[in-house]
């Protein structure tokens, strides 16, 4: 039977992320995990019941995907006292995140240099050479991606660049026929997890995940890194080329997020901090 491909994204319209391929009625998928500290899970599970109808669960530090509760969790990773990894069910619209933003800041969450945003894309449907191509297509634009962040952001153990063995692991396997590819094969061109692009995530969640963003629980700057993800996603699986962009006006993205991601490269320029 042949793979199914996926052939393209369509940017978020009417609330939703629609995914078109040879599944009708279906929708592309994301997930976020949010990294923060001073929050005191049981009054923020409260508050996400009684002011917004979220149901949450709190557990410990875990890998387990849910489809309608959002999880409060630890991760050993977060300095400060309370932390708390938000991560939501997998979604295909916004409404839920935003209202967990509202009720996270209002319950003083804060991030620091140890906090991390990490976006999730479902990508199940997804051929191998279309996963092998994101990877290496991100890569092409890594410096770009770079100046959208702090320097705490550029030089961290837990989103490290593609090392350049890896990079020519999935090389060796993009020149591969699609039918002699696995995903396994995908996974292990890649040494672990720690990257600013990370498919080990593929194994138990069927996404690719996107590491590098520093942490914040401000609503309109995930919003903004997810369509921009969006949009490089769209231009990959349609086959831009990539190796001509040289700088972030040569990207032809959502042309509604430009003016954040212009103001983040200035702002980091020469700032160290979020």
């Amino acid at each position: 039977m042949a793979k199914q491909r996926f052939l393209m994204v369509k940017q978020i319209r009417n609330n939703s992320v629609e995914e078109i391929n040879a599944i009708p009625n279906k929708y592309f998928t994301f997930g976020v995990e949010i990294e923060c500290y001073n929050v005191e899970k049981r009054r923020l599970q409260a508050s996400l019941k009684d002011n917004a109808n979220i149901e949450s669960l709190i557990m410990g530090y875990n890998h387990n995907d849910q489809k309608t509760a959002y999880k409060l969790g630890d991760d050993g990773s977060i300095r400060g006292n309370f932390g708390c990894e938000v991560v939501s069910p997998i979604l295909t619209n916004f409404e839920s995140l935003k209202k967990v933003c509202t009720l996270l800041n209002e319950h003083g969450a804060q991030v620091n240099a140890s906090c991390g945003l990490h976006v999730h894309f479902g990508v199940k449907n997804f051929s191998c050479k279309q996963i092998i191509k994101l990877l290496l297509d991100y890569n092409q634009i890594q410096n770009i991606v770079d100046g959208f962040f702090p320097q705490s952001r550029r030089d961290n153990r837990y989103c490290m660049h593609l090392l350049p063995h890896e990079i020519e692991n999935l090389k060796r396997l993009f020149e591969k026929d699609e039918n002699d590819l696995y995903m396994g094969d995908v996974m292990d061109a890649i040494d672990e997890r720690y990257r600013t692009i990370n498919i080990k995530s593929y194994c138990n969640h069927k996404t690719v995940e996107f590491r590098q963003h520093n942490g914040t629980t401000n609503y309109l700057k995930i919003r903004a890194w997810i369509l921009f993800l969006l949009s490089f996603i769209n231009l990959s699986l349609k086959g831009f080329d990539f190796s001509q962009v040289r700088t972030f006006e040569d990207l032809p993205i959502n042309q509604t997020i430009i003016p954040h991601f212009r103001k983040r490269i200035e702002k980091f320029r020469t700032a160290t901090n979020d």
